[in-house]
């Protein structure tokens, strides 16, 4: 009797546990990638570089999950594919993951990307098998995301994607305010005899006010065909695939009459709190007078209404140029009384003449507090007009480091103590590879202070010519890779660590027998140089030239003390890690961050109580079974 008891006790538990296991909702599982099983066919997909994607299913291929999968044929030696993303993700840790199959044998490399948020992963796929692409990366700021897939083949080649998701907790849920519509002006004579420009109307989507800069790299096209959540004031707008600086689109202002125009978006501040706004401008018309950035604030919730103050960028770009410039405000406070901030892009003409400019990697962050600024009124925009004379009042600024998001990063707007300090410490400027020679370069960088760094801004500069560095983030402590082109991911298939590749060339194409190489903040300084072989112009003497294949690299990561004898020739390079010289074949350091487990926001976690529950019943269970065997060892002993 008392085993059936106990049997049917642990069964009830059993039920119990089985039950609650299944209905425990998982608090982390929520998915930031739409169709990312392309079960609705290739929805929300791009693909770039020439590639198309299409849907496949069995029995063309057998799909990684569910009943589809993407087919990309690639149309020339590169490809990139792009999903659409469920919406701005909170901070936190979140887990990457993808399934790649390729009817060659290539590497593959996923990046996921955002305001505060970054991470990379690569894999070597083989023909015909599904290889796994997985990586946690951790969000240090809310803000919007995106993904990429990319890598490199040969024109026909076909590779197949699936199960593309990325875990973590639910979007940041953001409630927009419309903003209200511009209404048409009579224009008005400015200072300069110039006329406002007539408000060209928008739509509620563009004008939507959030928490964030929205589609600060103008990727996001809508339906209109217009670059997503921006607005402008005047001129037109429209997309420009061919001038993008990073990505696969820039902006363009068009401007057809004497009036000032500008692109701008509007976003949710903290009252007295620090901010930067930059952006990247292509101006190299000579019909543009000035391009600049305005920053306005408002005691709106909606960005309406007379502006409180305006700030603008700490300089104009007011000489045509081929090529994009940075330009920034700096830090700058936030009114004790605002509440939006409108981020503008100004193109100011410098006739009726048609005029463009090109925007593109803009960024509007949390900044290092300053001091109170005060600064003197700019008449508001939308209601008045643009005063681009010389002696019209400007606002005072100052400069101090920039941070994205919630998180700590030194940036080129440092100054003083707090002025990043970073080195070049590993250069490969003679490749041992198949192709051209200035393809397979690289220049491993170094961060030794205590702050993660943004290199946007940022360039490079050999004896001959500069390239931007691309807007990537290097760890306190840690390396970053600049290469010449992806090139470098077939040459290390197995490096985890953060890299961003160039159009083919660094600078003019670093000198096998001699060259020199300059690190050059946004600011201008030059932060560190180098040169070696028969080159003198940075250290006398230079480093001494190596064979091709080797690198020259700093014996102490970090340690610089403006000498060739801080660097050694190592015959194996080693991007991403220090110099080892006991290592024979060492492999890179991984970048790959712990898995995390996120935790529901504002509940307690009972995810163990059916594993309990599994543990009680199997020891109930134990106990029935033992409490029969002792049953029938008495039964057997009985006398008859």
């Amino acid at each position: 009797m008392r085993a059936r008891l106990l049997a049917v006790v642990a069964s009830i538990i059993v039920g119990i546990a089985a039950f609650a296991a299944l209905a425990t909702p998982d608090a982390s599982a929520y998915e930031h990638v739409r169709n990312g099983g392309f079960e609705l066919g290739t929805e929300g997909w791009s693909a770039g570089y020439g590639a198309t994607i299409t849907s496949a299913q069995h029995p063309e291929v057998a799909p990684a999950d569910g009943t589809s999968s993407g087919k990309v044929m690639l149309g020339g030696t590169r490809f990139e594919l792009r999903p659409a993303m469920s919406g701005p993700v909170d901070a936190g840790t979140y887990e990457f993951s993808a399934q790649v199959l390729t009817s060659y044998a290539g590497s593959v490399r996923a990046q996921v990307h955002g305001s505060g948020f970054e991470g990379s992963t690569m894999a070597n796929a083989q023909p015909g098998v599904w290889t796994p692409l997985r990586m946690a990366v951790n969000a240090t700021a809310a803000g919007e995301l995106s993904i990429s897939i990319s890598g490199s083949g040969a024109p026909g080649d076909v590779l197949y994607v699936d199960a593309v998701r990325l875990i973590g907790a639910p979007p940041v849920t953001l409630t927009p305010t419309a903003a209200p519509a511009l209404a048409a002006t009579t224009p008005v004579p400015s200072a300069t005899g110039l006329a406002s420009p007539t408000a060209t109307p928008t739509t509620a989507r563009a004008d939507a006010i959030a928490a964030h800069l929205r589609n600060a790299s103008f990727e996001e096209i809508g339906d209109d065909g217009l670059p997503f959540a921006w607005a402008k004031f005047g001129g037109t707008l429209s997309v420009a695939p061919d001038r993008a600086r990073s990505g696969r689109h820039a902006a363009r202002v068009d401007s057809n009459t004497a009036s000032t125009k500008w692109l701008y978006q509007t976003v949710l501040v903290e009252p007295g709190a620090t901010y930067a706004f930059e952006a990247w401008i292509w101006h190299d018309d000579p019909a543009v007078a000035a391009a600049f950035l305005r920053v306005s604030w408002y005691a709106s919730a909606d960005g309406g209404g007379e502006s409180i103050t305006s700030v603008d960028s700490t300089t104009r770009l007011d000489t045509p140029i081929s090529g994009y410039r940075h330009l920034t405000t700096g830090a700058i406070n936030a009114p004790a009384n605002a509440r939006t901030a409108r981020l503008r892009v100004m193109l100011a003409p410098s006739s009726g003449a048609p005029a463009a400019i090109f925007v593109d990697d803009a960024a509007f962050s949390s900044a290092t507090p300053l001091a109170p600024v005060v600064a003197a009124p700019v008449p508001d925009d939308d209601a008045g007009a643009e005063s681009l004379s010389a002696g019209s009042a400007r606002p005072s600024r100052s400069t101090g480091s920039a941070a994205s998001g919630a998180g700590v990063f030194a940036s080129a707007h440092s100054s003083g103590a707090d002025a990043p300090t970073l080195v070049i410490n590993e250069v490969l400027f003679d490749a041992d590879t198949a192709g051209a020679d200035a393809e397979g370069e690289w220049v491993e960088i170094y961060n030794p202070g205590g702050h993660d760094v943004s290199l946007a801004g940022w360039t490079l500069r050999d004896n001959a010519r500069a390239s931007s560095v691309p807007d990537i983030i290097i760890p306190a402590g840690d390396f970053a890779v600049v290469a010449a082109s992806d090139s470098f991911l077939a040459t290390y298939p197995d490096f985890l660590g953060v890299v961003a590749w160039l159009d083919g060339r660094l600078g003019n194409g670093l000198g096998n027998d001699g060259d020199s190489l300059e690190l050059i903040s946004p600011t201008g300084t030059v932060v560190d140089a180098i040169s070696w072989g028969d080159e003198s112009s940075i250290l006398e003497p230079p480093i001494d030239a190596v064979p091709a294949g080797h690198s020259i690299e700093r014996r102490m990561a970090g340690v610089d003390t403006n000498a060739a004898e801080d660097f050694v020739d190592n015959n194996d390079p080693s991007p991403g890690r220090p110099f080892d010289a006991d290592a024979t074949n060492p492999k890179p350091l991984s970048r790959t961050t712990t898995v995390e487990v996120l935790e529901a926001t504002g509940a307690q976690d009972f995810d163990w109580v059916p594993w309990a529950l599994v543990a009680v019943s199997g020891v109930a269970l134990a106990g029935a079974v033992a409490w029969r065997a002792i049953e029938a060892v008495r039964a057997r002993s009985r006398p008859a």
